[in-house]
């Protein structure tokens, strides 16, 4: 009975797409250590990046979720920062 408990789980968390997040918190800390995805990035994104990616990588969903979501407004932070560096750059 406990094998289909653990089999049962393991298809659930497969399910919920938490091996996807695991990439998703290697992506996050690459990013952070790398320091750039389309630009250079502020060390406010940079430590963003970090803490998602860390918080992906724990086994819980609610965890997870939250790094998600920071890894999402830390990219969105970091392009929406490049894009208005962009606009008001002269001759582009």
């Amino acid at each position: 009975m406990d094998i289909l408990i653990l089999l049962g789980s393991f298809t659930l968390l497969c399910a919920l797409g938490l091996p996807v997040a695991y990439a998703l918190g290697l992506a996050a800390i690459a990013f952070s250590f790398g320091g750039h995805a389309r630009g250079p990035a502020s060390p406010l994104e940079r430590v963003a990046a970090g803490v998602a990616g860390a918080l992906l990588l724990t086994a819980d969903v609610r965890m997870a979720g939250a790094g998600l979501l920071l890894l999402a407004g830390a990219v969105a932070v970091h392009f929406g920062r490049l894009r208005a560096a962009g606009a008001r750059t002269p001759g582009h």
